[in-house]
């Protein structure tokens, strides 16, 4: 059964530098965290590479992070040659919020964004999250109409577990968990290293704490966001996913009562 596990501490890292390019003239750093995605990752960076064409956004770094033992690494770099800035990280496999965390903090962008390699957002969204940016935002969510975006027990759990969150962590907000969301460095570098949850709750904690620390949060919808098939939770998994986020959830409650987040 495919997933992401949690919690590992200590981990070595394998970093592949790609192509070097001067930090201060990386103006996107695009961050896609890919745990056993070898079957979809190439055509994704395919169809990323074509949206990146010369100038559209300025210079952009995209950094995998890679996550299982498999062809997911090879299929990134096989694309080294159509994405100037491309960079594969190799990671034990941490827990999905952990890979987010070691890309968006290993990035050199003056924004950075993480997304699923399955690209259910589609990509004409990230000149959305940039111009947010742009215009004084320090974190930029995507949120989804969740009344359509799933089906059957998927959405259930969806629905639910943002209604927890909305009243446990970060109220009035609508999406906790689209996997799209866009920071400037400076607020990307305060609330990661402030990230205590690797789990399925961590987008949860990253809003909480951008809410503790006063930074504004802008959101975009994305109606046209995609339940992509063959993800790695199947519909099995369910249940236990949702007690790890709930577990979670718990925690981020704890941590902000105890001042963790300051």
């Amino acid at each position: 059964m495919g997933g992401w596990a949690f919690g590992t501490r200590g981990a070595s890292v394998e970093r592949d530098s790609g192509r070097p390019v001067v930090t201060s003239r990386v103006d996107l750093s695009i961050v896609i965290p890919a745990y056993r995605e070898a079957h979809r990752l190439g055509s994704s960076l395919d169809t990323l590479a074509r949206f990146l064409e010369p100038g559209r956004l300025g210079t952009v770094e995209v950094v995998v992070v890679v996550a299982s033992r498999d062809d997911t690494a090879t299929a990134a770099r096989s694309r080294a040659a159509s994405i100037e800035h491309l960079r594969v990280i190799e990671i034990p496999n941490m827990g999905k919020g952990g890979a987010v965390r070691l890309g968006l903090l290993d990035a050199v962008g003056r924004h950075r964004l993480f997304m699923d390699a399955d690209l259910a957002t589609p990509l004409r969204h990230v000149e959305a999250a940039r111009a947010s940016l742009e215009q004084g935002a320090d974190v930029v969510i995507g949120v989804r109409d969740l009344r359509s975006a799933h089906r059957g027990p998927r959405r259930f759990v969806s629905t639910s577990g943002n209604a927890m969150a909305r009243l446990l962590a970060v109220p009035g907000v609508r999406d906790t968990q689209c996997g799209f969301k866009a920071f400037t460095a400076e607020a990307a570098g305060a609330i990661l290293s402030r990230q205590r949850v690797t789990g399925w709750a961590f987008d949860i904690e990253l809003l909480a704490i951008a809410r503790r620390l006063d930074y504004r949060i802008d959101a975009i919808p994305v109606p046209d966001w995609t339940d992509v098939a063959g993800g790695t939770i199947p519909t099995r998994a369910l249940a236990g996913s949702a007690v790890t986020a709930f577990g979670g959830l718990l925690g981020i409650t704890a941590n902000r009562a105890l001042g963790r987040y300051r």
